[in-house]
């Protein structure tokens, strides 16, 4: 509550100042039901040393200090405990007008340090501590005071600063100390107070922490010799609360703290005050012939008398202010400090005597010592008088009249045993306290009582036995009896006794009595010792035995008789140890045997000579004498035949592991594969080294879902087994299809130890149930999916487009002319045309898309994933064009037309399929009827999607504009030595809203439109612009841009190429490199043709982009002057899978090798695909397995790496 960052202000305390003037009036409280969490954050972030608990009205029900906090987390309290659970409670409360030495005073008396100040109300005004008192009294109050050594404390807590924080806590508590002190030979390194423990309650780790990790360092220090008004101002000036104390060689001497400062101060203050009132005591106590001295309440001297001055050899002003450690030795100055603390606690005079050695003349005599609590006018505790009287004459006369005595009572006293005197009917007349211990009854009742009455009845006959040896023979005993205790309760004992008499020859009986209560115990301790182990032998599930210094057997458990087989321990007993070993161990075990007999302990394994024979494992275990001689050997013997079984099956079950045809793997509770059998490796293609602690995972094919796996897990954990087919990738990377088998195990206490998985290679049954899918599904004719088949495609697609939110394009395509086809043809060739066309069709298809042959010359298109409906526009007008191009069939040339009908879905909000087929049917009667070889939208919404079209042609303007666009490059490599060999320039549009993106997000909104010419020319504009820049660097390279066919066959446009090429003389015209589909140039070729030779003779290169996508045919080839054919990223996607594919890649090499021309594949993701390229012949690539496009401040970096 009171923050040690406060500095002594200009009020000093003086006899009449108020208490409320130095006091702390912001005052933290809390309310009881708060937690002792949020108390210790306080105390540590308001740097405070208590806190108040008040009720609603402000009113004090208690307090917490760091004292409290520290001994809740000694009780491991957690930090949610409420506040009322360790405040201390009441508090003491003082009125607003006391003054601040009597606020003071009442510390003093109650051993408190801090006081609530309260109205007359009883509401809290204000809280004091001792914190307060020292930083408001002038250190003056110090001048009369001495050295450092008079106040520190010197037995103070020091640890090394390894201890833990809880042995910290705990010691603290213990000794009540306020401070730790780090030490390290001797020499304090750091110190830990109250505060910065508690900043570590609510720390969950704080058992781990240790002193040196939470210890404040260096600590200040001040030498012993220093004066108090020294180590004041240090703590002032320092603010802190306390100082260690070291000695001239910097060694730990003690702790000086502000409690100990205050102290001094205060009774400086309390001196002066009371100075005048002393005047008169000190005149009279000076004359007296004894010893008086006053101490206060923390053992320094307040004053004393001329005498006392002889007794220290030191005058009374070099006495003041000091302890008795400063002039005695430690065990003196600790048993007056003792005798000081016994006056204080029992709160009246307390005399004893000691043996006084006078310094100032040798004179050492014994003196009578009364010391009385001195408290003030409204009676608290300020000290201790002391009053020493030589009492040397009187001690000698007493000790010689005791000296006799106390030889005989202090062995009648001291003794253990009871010792009783009785008359002859057995009252007691005189007994020590050891027969009260006994018996358990007070002076006064056993004074009431007789021997009779604590002997049991049934002892009447031996007491009649032990009374006539008595009379006979003057003594009786030793006997064992029992006595009844007070409380019921019997003891054992041992008597003897013996007669005597009086002067008047009046008879006594002296008894002893001994408690063998004890010896009793440790009798039954021995003897249920000895049971327990004779218990543990025979309940043992090893074979225990005993062997005597001739091999012989002694004695043997029941567990060794039944791995014998025999009932009866006689039966081996005397027998020889070496009998039951088996021939060829007989030797070897007889050599451990002597070696044991010389006091090594061995082990060892055997066989017996049965059939089946057993095998054991035992050990020899010297046994000695107290002497240290061996005596005997102890064996333990235990059976390990079904260890040995069990050892056989496991080789037995890896044998059966190895040879199995079905795979098997074996993973950890981690998932992490520990073991596999060849058969793994023989379906899967991974050899076991390569899969030793990898996640099974490393197997999966892409074709299941979360939800696969996530229920096969399920099914683990609940049921302990999982079945089921699966979709899984070899090495090779081919999928195939397995019959899998998981089983869980656990050990016996339910924990998962592994995972065991048994499969198999079912891809020829998958192949069969394939055939029969497709005679079920497929058009017999095309081999395309039959109306069966394209139902469930249209739902699937129905579903994907409502979750992915894309649109679903339904096309229904009816061929023109082919009933003409048939009827002039025939109906073969009517039958190839629908193959012929079915083939084309299948080629336009993306994947995911679905055609499908109803019937006759019924198709219908499935489109999905699209994200606007424009995308599909384009697509049927292409399939438009595919479907008319004429085709030669049998030495004929036939031709027919498509009419299609097309609805969107969700535009077409029906959900069904046979009704967005319906819709898609109306519409190709509507184009059939508008003139056939087109296609009809059933969507009213079309006029809002041309508005939607217009208005996103503007936003790409407004884009073009503003700067948002620019080019990323994506790099091609020379395969063989893997260098950049150009780059090629791709558009990305920083768009404000919807972040960076993608060509296929905006291109397709300005085909065939002015915009699609505009943004081309910035594409020219802007790479020619970075040529020249690389150039400046001096970097030459070769940038490939894409130009569309509108855009390479408008009016100007070698004109203006010309003038871009003239704005940069000294950029080489061979850096840029123009890429054009190779289906666009085919759409004019004569055109096409010119301006490429056009460009060509600037010394601008071509390339034809997705080559083997159009016709490729070789007239045209020859025709274009195209340096470079780009490899369609499909077919290089699909060529390590796909047969096809790969004859298409390997064709257009060897084509592009025919005629000159260099090959650039696209879409390499893989090292795979890299390798097979390279291997046919290849010469660049590009794609994502290379480097993604970047921005152009990144290309550099990636030329010289690969460089």
């Amino acid at each position: 509550m009171v923050a040690d960052n406060r500095i002594s202000s200009s009020v000093n305390i003086g006899q009449q100042t108020p208490l409320l003037g130095i006091a702390t009036r912001d005052v933290t409280r809390l309310a009881p039901d708060d937690c002792v969490g949020e108390a210790a954050r306080l105390m540590s972030e308001k740097r405070i040393s208590s806190i108040l608990i008040t009720d609603e009205q402000a009113r004090p029900l208690g307090i917490v200090t760091e004292r409290s906090i520290l001994l809740a987390m000694q009780s491991g309290l957690p930090p949610e405990t409420a506040l009322r659970e360790v405040m201390a409670a009441p508090v003491v409360t003082v009125p607003e007008s006391v003054t601040c030495l009597e606020a003071y005073q009442i510390c003093l008396r109650d051993g408190i340090r801090h006081l609530a100040i309260v109205d007359g109300d009883g509401r809290l005004t204000g809280v004091a501590s001792e914190t307060d008192f020292r930083l408001h009294m002038d250190i003056a109050a110090l001048a009369g005071q001495h050295q450092v050594a008079g106040v520190m404390a010197r037995a103070e807590l020091c640890l090394p600063p390894q201890t833990s924080l809880l042995d910290v806590l705990n010691l603290m508590q213990f000794r009540r100390d306020t401070c730790v002190v780090a030490v390290e030979h001797d020499r304090p390194v750091g110190i830990v107070t109250g505060r910065d423990i508690v900043r570590f309650y609510a720390h969950e780790q704080h058992a781990s922490i240790t002193l040196g990790q939470v210890m404040n360092a260096p600590v200040l220090t001040i030498r012993q010799g220093d004066s108090i008004n020294e180590a004041a101002r240090v703590m002032l000036d320092s603010r802190v609360r306390h100082l260690v104390v070291v000695d001239e060689a910097g060694c730990m001497a003690g702790l000086v703290s502000e409690h100990d400062l205050t102290h001094v101060m205060a009774h400086g203050l309390i001196r002066d005050w009371q100075s005048l009132e002393s005047d008169f005591l000190r005149t009279m106590i000076d004359t007296l012939p004894d010893l008086v001295w006053l101490k206060d309440a923390e053992g320094a001297y307040l004053a004393c008398n001329k005498r006392f001055e002889q007794f220290f050899g030191a005058k009374e002003q070099d006495i003041v202010g000091r302890t008795d450690y400063d002039f005695v030795d430690k065990p003196t100055a600790d048993f007056f400090r003792e005798h000081d603390r016994k006056a204080m606690a029992a709160d009246k005079p307390c005399v004893n005597e000691e043996c006084l050695t006078f310094a100032a003349d040798g004179y050492r005599g014994p003196f009578e010592t009364i010391k009385t609590p001195m408290r003030d006018r409204q009676g608290r505790l300020v000290g201790v008088l002391g009053i020493a009287r030589d009492i040397a004459a009187r001690t000698r006369v007493e000790a010689e009249l005791r000296a006799s005595y106390e030889k005989l009572r202090g062995l009648y006293e001291l003794s253990s045993m009871g010792i009783a005197l009785t008359d002859m009917q057995g009252r007691y007349l005189e007994f020590n306290d050891a027969l009260r211990d006994i018996c358990g009854y007070t002076r006064e009742e056993l004074n009431q009582l007789d021997y009779w009455a604590l002997t049991p009845k049934e002892y009447a006959d031996k007491e009649a036995e032990q009374l006539a040896s008595l009379n006979t023979l003057g003594r009786y005993g030793p006997y064992e009896k029992e006595y009844i205790r007070k409380d019921g309760s019997r003891i054992p004992l041992l008597l003897n006794g013996m007669l005597i008499h009086d002067s008047d020859g009046r008879p006594y009986i002296w008894s002893m009595i001994e408690d063998v209560s004890e010896r009793k115990k440790a009798e039954a301790v021995i003897a249920a010792s000895e049971h327990h182990y004779r218990t543990l032998v025979e309940n043992s599930p090893l074979c225990i035995h005993e062997i005597d210094m001739e091999g012989r057997l002694q004695s043997m458990n029941r567990a060794g008789l039944n791995m014998l087989g025999l009932v009866d321990e006689a039966r081996i007993r005397g027998a020889f140890y070496l009998d039951a070993v088996g021939g060829q161990d007989k030797a070897r075990i007889g050599m451990l045997m002597r070696q044991a007999f010389g006091g090594n302990t061995s082990h060892f394994e055997f066989d017996t000579d049965g059939n089946p024979p057993q095998h054991f494992k035992s050990c020899f275990i010297p046994i000695r004498d107290a002497g240290g001689k061996v005596v005997k050997l102890m064996g333990l013997t235990e059976d390990i035949t079904g260890r040995k079984q069990a050892e056989d099956s496991l080789r037995i079950a890896a044998g059966v592991f190895a040879a199995s045809q079905e795979a098997i793997l074996i993973s950890d509770a981690d998932n992490r594969i520990t073991d596999v059998n060849p058969a793994f490796t023989r379906v899967t293609g991974y050899a076991r080294e390569e899969v030793l602690g990898r996640d099974p995972g490393l197997l999966a094919s892409g074709r299941h879902d979360q939800a696969f796996y996530e229920a096969m897990r399920q099914s683990l954990e609940q049921e302990g087994h999982w079945r089921g087919e699966i979709w899984n990738r070899r090495k090779s990377g081919e999928v195939y299809a397995e019959l899998l088998s998981i089983s869980v195990i656990r050990d016996g206490r339910d924990k998962l130890q592994r995972y065991v998985a048994v499969f198999s290679d079912i891809s020829y049954l998958k192949e069969h149930e394939a055939a029969l899918d497709r005679a079920a599904n497929y058009d017999k004719l095309t081999g395309l999916p039959n109306r069966r088949l394209l139902a469930d495609r249209l739902s699937q697609a129905i579903a994907r487009a409502q979750r992915d939110g894309k649109l679903l394009a339904v096309c229904y395509l009816d061929l023109d002319g082919f009933k003409h086809v048939n009827d002039e043809f025939g109906h073969e060739v009517g039958d190839q045309l629908l193959v012929n066309v079915s083939s084309r069709l299948q080629e336009a298809l993306r994947a995911g898309d679905t055609l499908a042959r109803l019937g006759g010359d019924e198709f219908v298109l499935l489109f999905n994933d699209f994200a606007r409906e424009q995308e599909c526009i384009q697509l049927i007008g292409r399939i438009l064009d595919i479907v008319a191009t004429p085709v030669a069939i049998g030495g004929h040339e036939v031709g027919v037309s498509a009419s299609i009908g097309v609805t969107f879905y969700p535009a077409d909000n029906n959900k069904d399929g046979d009704t967005l087929l319906r819709h898609a049917d109306q519409a190709m009667y509507a184009a059939k009827q508008a003139g056939k070889n087109r296609y009809h939208l059933h969507d009213p919404a079309h006029n809002l999607r041309v508005r939607t079209l217009h208005e996103s042609r503007q936003r790409i303007l407004h884009g073009l504009e503003h700067g948002e666009f620019e080019l990323f490059y994506q790099p091609k490599v020379d395969l063989a030595s893997g260098a950049v060999a150009g780059v090629e320039a791709l558009i990305r549009w920083h768009h404000p809203e919807r972040g960076l993106l993608l060509p296929e997000e905006f291109l397709p909104f300005i085909d065939e439109s002015a915009l699609e010419i505009r943004l081309g020319e910035w594409v020219t504009d802007t790479a020619l612009a970075q040529l020249d820049e690389w150039r400046r660097q001096g970097r030459l390279l070769e940038v490939s841009i894409n130009i569309s066919a509108r855009h390479l066959l408008s009016p100007g446009f070698v004109a203006g190429l010309a003038r871009k090429l003239e704005r940069y003389p000294e950029l080489p015209h061979k850096c840029l490199q123009i890429e054009v589909l190779e289906t666009a140039a085919l759409e004019d070729i004569a055109r096409s043709s010119e301006v490429m030779e056009a460009c060509h003779a600037l010394g601008v290169h071509f390339a034809l982009d997705d080559f083997g996508t159009g016709y490729s045919s070789l007239a045209y080839l020859r025709r274009f002057s195209a340096e470079t054919l780009k490899i369609d990223q499909s077919f290089v996607r699909g060529m390590l899978d796909n047969e096809d594919d790969r004859a298409i890649v390997q064709i257009i090499i060897a084509l592009a090798k025919t005629f000159g021309r260099k090959t650039v594949a696209e879409g390499i993701e893989t090292r795979e695909h890299y390798q097979a390229l390279l291997e046919a012949g290849c010469e660049a690539g590009q794609g994502y397995g290379i480097a993604r496009p970047m921005p152009a401040r990144d290309i550099m970096e990636l030329v010289d790496e690969r460089r």
